[in-house]
């Protein structure tokens, strides 16, 4: 469960990027933001499992302690690093084991930890793998323990740089964005968790998604089209439908919102509505 869901279920709940609360708030932390919500709502079995939830790992790593507290890393070096994000749906035990044989993938990982109960980081200083095999063995540990893992794979930085700014904005994509892979970066986050809050936001595109998702097949049709680069043949293959009734859905979309799908300028747009 994430702070999205809570706040579905608290509607008066807030987030925020520090710890603000008052003495009227239950706050939890998820690693890269605090949820505030009113004592008021809850009663001590919700109290007392959302803090099992989301319980802080005591953490001794000098990683840890870096990213998360603030404190100075002493460790001087040339190298570059990167992190890889992890965030784990039903693991309800074996934490420890999960995340050794997670470990175990890579070589000479310099740390690796958890933030809470389903998610953490592994902290690298080379690129020594392969991200098919990763993904491969991401779906063979998911299978053991009858987990869901998305992973997100961080940018290089030197040590100089700010690791603590690069680590919470990486943070943030990955869980704004929703997990949309088993493995995810820059490039397939950043436009769900910048761009599409904000076209949401304007009462044309609200209107125009409401308009879209009331269409039996668009939003997939929609899908489809864009990882297929708007190829009408290909897209139709994946869809598994002739070619002739993907173009009289194109046309039927057109005529509804003035969108073409031939149009990629217009295809990114009904992209970014439907994320």
């Amino acid at each position: 469960m994430t702070f999205n869901d809570l706040q579905k279920l608290y509607p008066s709940a807030r987030v925020s990027q520090i710890n603000n609360a008052s003495e009227s708030e239950f706050v939890l932390y998820d690693g890269y933001q605090y949820l505030m919500i009113n004592v008021s709502v809850l009663n001590k079995t919700e109290k007392d499992l959302l803090s099992l939830m989301f319980k802080e790992k005591d953490q001794k790593s000098m990683w840890y302690q870096h990213l998360i507290n603030g404190e100075a890393l002493m460790l001087a070096s040339t190298k570059s690093y990167h992190f890889i994000h992890f965030h784990v749906k039903y693991l309800n035990q074996d934490h420890d084991l999960w995340l050794k044989t997670f470990k175990h993938f890579f070589e000479n990982p310099l740390d690796a930890f958890y933030i809470n109960n389903h998610s953490g980081l592994v902290v690298l200083d080379s690129r020594l793998y392969d991200l098919e095999s990763l993904k491969g063995f991401i779906a063979a540990l998911d299978d053991d323990f009858s987990t869901n893992t998305s992973l997100y794979i961080g940018s290089d930085r030197m040590m100089n740089d700010d690791l603590i700014a690069l680590f919470k904005e990486e943070t943030l994509l990955f869980h704004k964005s929703g997990y949309p892979a088993r493995i995810n970066n820059f490039s397939n986050t950043y436009l769900q968790a910048y761009v599409t809050p904000h076209i949401r936001s304007s009462s044309i595109g609200s209107s125009m998604r409401q308009l879209i998702l009331s269409q039996d097949d668009m939003v997939e049709t929609i899908i489809c089209m864009w990882e297929h680069e708007g190829n009408v043949t290909s897209s139709a293959q994946a869809l598994f439908i002739h070619r002739n009734t993907l173009n009289y859905r194109i046309d039927k979309f057109h005529e509804l919102t003035g969108l073409s799908l031939r149009h990629l300028d217009d295809l990114l747009l009904a992209y970014l509505l439907v994320l």
